[in-house]
Formats: structure tokens, C-alpha cells, sequence
């Protein structure tokens, strides 16, 4: 079911396709928190997140398998602690978007256009919240100007709309005026109008 809604099961099955052979070669007829761990043993040493991930695809399979059997027993869950900690996001303030902005903006260029385009590609991640490959993968066909939103095509938030609140309209009326095209033979773009 969760592969038909589009889910990618591909680690998960290559997980259990390990586990499953070494429970045939230990000639186990059930699953319990013993044989997950002489499994994991033989392993090769993983991060923290590989780990979490063995143990809880591992889990998950013997919490099925139990619901059929109830000799099959799932390993608890914390029983390898997962050592990885995601660091805490900093978020900038409105001072510091708009220095960054200021900055990118006076960028050095042959054409004039690398400031233009880093600023614009930093004010539209702070704006929208787009991660960085999602507003790269943008392009003229993207923004929806009459509406205020931008159609994200590449990424994790695939197909998804990130529109811009009303108080960024001026924002908007921006970027619609930088997706003009460029005349590329003087390198100038009409950005002023």
C-alpha cells in the first residue's frame, strides 16, 4: 500500500532481504530481540541514522509477523540509540535577510546580472521558504504573478504551490520584472521599470 502511494521501500526491502537471510542461515523460526542483535553484529559499523533505520524497518517487520504469530517478537525500540542530533535551524531576522540581500546585490559582474540574480534567489528563499534546489529549478513558466505564487516543480515539496503572502506583493511585481528576458549581446536587464 505505502509503495502505491509513491513511497520509495527500496532501503527498507534491501534491509529485510539482509535480515531475512541471516534468520535462514540461524535457522529461525521466529524474530526476536536476540536475533536482531547477533544480526546487527555482523555488520559492518554504521552511523546512527543507518542504525535507527535497521532497527526500525527490523520493528516494523516483526510487529506484522506478530499480529499473525505472537511468538514473533519486535526489538524495542531505543535498543540502538541513535547518536545523531540534528543541529537547531538558525533563524535570521528580518535585519539580517535584508544585509544579505544588500550584499548579494553588489556583487561583482562582467554583465551586472550576478548580484541581480543573487539577490533575487536569496529574497525569494526568504520570502517563500523554498529550499535552495527548489528555487534554482524555477524558471519564467513557474511564477503565477496575476496570483502571487510560484509553481515548484523539482524537490521535496514537488507540485506543491508556495504562494506569497499579501504583504509581499511588491516582491512579487520584482521578481515578475527580473524573469524578463535579458538582452544578452549588452548583458543589460530592464529591471528598473
Amino acid at each position: 500500500m505505502r509503495r502505491s502511494l509513491g513511497y520509495d521501500l527500496s532501503t527498507s526491502e534491501r534491509i529485510l532481504r539482509r535480515f531475512t537471510r541471516f534468520a535462514d542461515r540461524e535457522r529461525a523460526t521466529h524474530i526476536d530481540t536476540a536475533l536482531f542483535l547477533r544480526w546487527h553484529a555482523t555488520l559492518d559499523e554504521a552511523n546512527g541514522r543507518t542504525r535507527a533505520a535497521r532497527l526500525t524497518v527490523v520493528r516494523l517487520f516483526a510487529q506484522w509477523l506478530s499480529s499473525f504469530d505472537l511468538a514473533h517478537e519486535a526489538p524495542p525500540r531505543g535498543l540502538l540509540p541513535n547518536t545523531v542530533m540534528r543541529s537547531r535551524p538558525y533563524i535570521y531576522s528580518d535585519a539580517e535577510v535584508a544585509s544579505i540581500i544588500a550584499a548579494a546585490m553588489a556583487l561583482p559582474s562582467i554583465c551586472g546580472l550576478r548580484g541581480l540574480t543573487c539577490s533575487t534567489l536569496f529574497a525569494l528563499i526568504a520570502i517563500t521558504g523554498l529550499r535552495v534546489s527548489e528555487a534554482l529549478a524555477l524558471d519564467g513558466d513557474d511564477l503565477d504573478a496575476d496570483n502571487g505564487a510560484l509553481r515548484v516543480r523539482q524537490g521535496k515539496n514537488e507540485g506543491a504551490t508556495a504562494a506569497a503572502r499579501p504583504q509581499r506583493r511588491r516582491a512579487t511585481a520584482r521578481l515578475s520584472r527580473q524573469t524578463r528576458p535579458v538582452d544578452r549581446s549588452s548583458g543589460e536587464a530592464d529591471v528598473h521599470n
